[in-house]
């Protein structure tokens, strides 16, 4: 009853309501100095560090890995801008 109703409210289920979530967390994490991938997957729930790259690249088509890497260099950006 619960996912119907939230469905209907919101026009999406709850598991892809709370994957979207945990992307959007994982997102702003891997934007933090020194963040692991690993440390990110286990601490936002995912059975493994192979299912949280998978399922974060099917929501924002890039790896984790590469996530990080861009705002990494969006740091170095803006530190030598100042």
């Amino acid at each position: 009853h619960l996912s119907r109703s939230f469905r209907r409210k919101w026009g999406i289920g709850l598991k892809p309501f709370f994957m979207r979530q945990k992307i959007a967390e994982a997102r702003r994490l891997l934007e933090k100095e020194g963040a692991s991938v690993t440390d990110i997957a286990y601490e936002l729930g995912f059975s493994s560090s192979q299912h949280f790259a998978t399922c974060f690249k099917a929501m924002t088509g890039r790896r984790p890995s590469e996530w990080a890497g861009l705002a990494g260099k969006a740091r170095g950006r803006a530190a030598a801008g100042k």
